[in-house]
């Protein structure tokens, strides 16, 4: 009896831990509002080889170094307010990124609301160009690669810009924006920014449009169209990604006389091992008259972490393009690592 009884107390208990141990595990709270740090730090070495054939060596041009604020609230009945605030600076130095003239926050500085509508963004941000750049961007931006091609608009950054997204629906978003003139067709002033967005799991594509009015150029008021068309494919193994970008200015803005050119970009990504990646891109720039701008890029990132990477990247041109950038080929050798930090929220 004394053995029975002991066997039905070990069942129950064993039943018990069983049921105990299949109980969901409790849901965290999801926060109403929050404040999010985040950032990349950056520090390469490039050995590159200018036209005339004189080697040279810089560091800290390559990743963009960077610091920011982002956060967003609940005001209720599906609105949401939001910001951005974002820095660029040099790890190999410490000092704010003059490309950006100077200022504390000269990457991003925009306020915002969302709803069941869309989103609404007002400051200093990206045109939708930008979006569409990333797209067929896999190269690390550097003096021959995509940052200096076509794909992305020569002001870069939009002031007093004005721009709604719209809400995602079957993978697919409009943006539209404005950026208000600050000096009479001062560089990044009176131009509109328009686009669309698809993303699937397999597709991602997108098509924009800035239309810039200025009086660069010796003239009194001409405006000047900027197309972007970019798409990529994961075919699992390997994903391919194109693009296509026409412009109706040269890659020079100090120039006096506006060179009309199309560029074509051709790439793939695949991996190396577990933790590594490859990437090849083709970049070919035909301007108006001249011969084509030739860029080759070959890159490998090797994963040390989820927030850490180094990488490598060989870049080669043609002639017509080293005369044009100044570089006949670069070798960059780095390191990255990004972080993200919760700071606050309810």
């Amino acid at each position: 009896m004394h053995r029975v009884m002991t066997t039905v107390i070990m069942l129950i208990v064993g039943v018990s831990f069983d049921v105990s141990a299949r109980e969901p595990e409790p849901t965290p709270p999801q926060t109403t509002s929050e404040v999010r740090l985040y950032g990349l730090a950056d520090l390469d070495i490039t050995h590159s080889k200018n036209s005339e054939g004189v080697s040279g060596i810089t560091s800290g041009i390559w990743n963009g170094s960077r610091f920011g604020l982002k956060g967003h609230g609940d005001l209720g009945a599906g609105l949401k307010p939001l910001f951005r605030l974002e820095g660029g600076f040099g790890t190999e130095d410490g000092k704010i990124k003059l490309m950006q003239g100077g200022r504390l926050f000269g990457r991003q500085a925009y306020l915002g609301l969302e709803s069941g509508l869309g989103t609404v963004t007002f400051g200093r941000q990206y045109p939708v160009s930008d979006a569409v750049a990333g797209i067929v961007d896999i190269a690390l931006p550097g003096v021959l690669s995509a940052y200096k091609s076509q794909f992305y608009w020569q002001i870069d950054r939009l002031e007093n810009a004005l721009l709604y997204s719209s809400p995602i629906m079957g993978g697919l978003q409009a943006r539209l924006g404005y950026a208000f003139g600050k000096n009479g067709g001062a560089a990044g002033s009176s131009t509109v920014t328009t686009g669309m967005l698809y993303n699937t799991d397999l597709l991602t594509a997108g098509l924009s449009l800035e239309s810039w009015k200025t009086s660069a150029f010796s003239t009194s008021s001409a405006v000047y169209n900027f197309w972007n068309l970019a798409a990529s494919y994961d075919l699992g193994v390997v994903a391919l990604v194109a693009g296509c970008s026409s412009d109706d200015v040269n890659q020079d803005l100090s120039s006096n006389s506006a060179v009309k050119s199309k560029t074509y970009a051709l790439g793939a990504k695949l991996p190396a091992g577990t933790a590594g990646k490859i990437v090849l891109l083709l970049q070919v720039t035909k301007p108006e008259s001249g011969a084509p701008l030739d860029i080759a890029s070959l890159r490998y990132t090797h994963t040390l972490s989820k927030r850490a990477a180094l990488y490598s990247q060989i870049n080669v041109a043609n002639h017509a393009a080293a005369d044009a950038y100044g570089r006949q080929s670069e070798f960059t050798f780095g390191m990255h690592c990004r972080f993200d930090a919760f700071l606050f929220g309810n």
